[in-house]
């Protein structure tokens, strides 16, 4: 495959920005920057003197879009959201994609003090020499901060500062210990005609599914119930493996004479394959 066109790149940053792209300056940074690049390089590899501009072009427009905080956050965001953007609920990019793009933000995103920056803040992020900075607390929320003066690595100095305060004063340091994840199920309804109905809520995950698992198997053996209705209407992500979880129960369920219920699941796209049970 080969690289992503101009157009395809700037349909990408649209996407991540939820509104058209800003390139104003694209032209004029292009014109200066690559004289810049061009003397640089005459300098330190000669032999690539006078080189194609297609090798740097794309890469100095990519510096020359005009965004804002607000913008830096919502790339963030849609990166915490599995590439899916919370305002627009567009898919931007491939949720391997996210993954992937998080994995180096971690690793190298903050120049020379990416080993600092994550055992102090503990949150990917990427920063700009014009002074930004964009973290991500996975599957939670991004965040992005603004100031020009940079520190000697190119990061932004108040940025930094900011941000590891931040971290520190709310806990968000991504290998922070949790007493215990967040319940995957809320309101529990017993109904002598529609049997038990668990209400599940927020993202679900392989620790998530197997919670359910035992919730729901407690459920049908003190109630007697035969029918269980799983209501995934506060839900907002079901990953794969809590997928293949979740359908192996059903499955394991049918064979007992169980009838499993999924409500409210239109919009995830679920294939538990239900068997004798139903979708409502």
């Amino acid at each position: 495959m080969g690289e992503p066109t101009g157009d395809a790149r700037y349909d990408t940053d649209t996407a991540l920005l939820g509104r058209p792209v800003d390139d104003a300056l694209g032209d004029a940074l292009v014109e200066v920057a690559s004289r810049v690049a061009d003397g640089v390089i005459a300098d330190y590899i000669p032999e690539l003197a006078g080189a194609d501009d297609d090798a740097t072009d794309p890469y100095f427009r990519q510096c020359a879009l005009l965004v804002t905080t607000t913008d830096l956050a919502l790339m963030g965001a849609t990166l915490a959201n599995g590439g899916v953007h919370p305002l627009t609920h567009d898919r931007v990019v491939d949720e391997v994609v996210a993954r992937d793009t998080l994995s180096l933000m971690a690793t190298c995103g903050m120049y020379d003090r990416s080993g600092a920056w994550i055992f102090r803040v503990g949150m990917p992020a990427k920063s700009g020499v014009g002074g930004g900075i964009v973290a991500v607390k996975p599957g939670e929320f991004g965040v992005g901060v603004f100031s020009p003066p940079l520190d000697p690595a190119g990061n932004s100095s108040r940025g930094v500062a900011l941000l590891e305060m931040l971290s520190a004063r709310s806990g968000l340091h991504m290998f922070d210990h949790t007493a215990g994840p967040p319940s995957p199920t809320g309101a529990v309804t017993v109904d002598r005609a529609s049997g038990v109905t668990i209400a599940l809520r927020g993202e679900l995950d392989f620790v998530a599914a197997e919670q359910i698992v035992h919730d729901s198997g407690r459920l049908l053996e003190h109630t007697g119930a035969t029918t269980l209705g799983l209501d995934f209407e506060d839900v907002t992500r079901v990953a794969p493996i809590a997928e293949r979880l979740l359908a192996a129960t059903v499955r394991e369920a049918d064979a007992a004479g169980i009838t499993v219920r999924v409500i409210n699941a239109g919009s995830l796209d679920l294939d538990l394959g239900l068997g004798s049970s139903a979708v409502s």
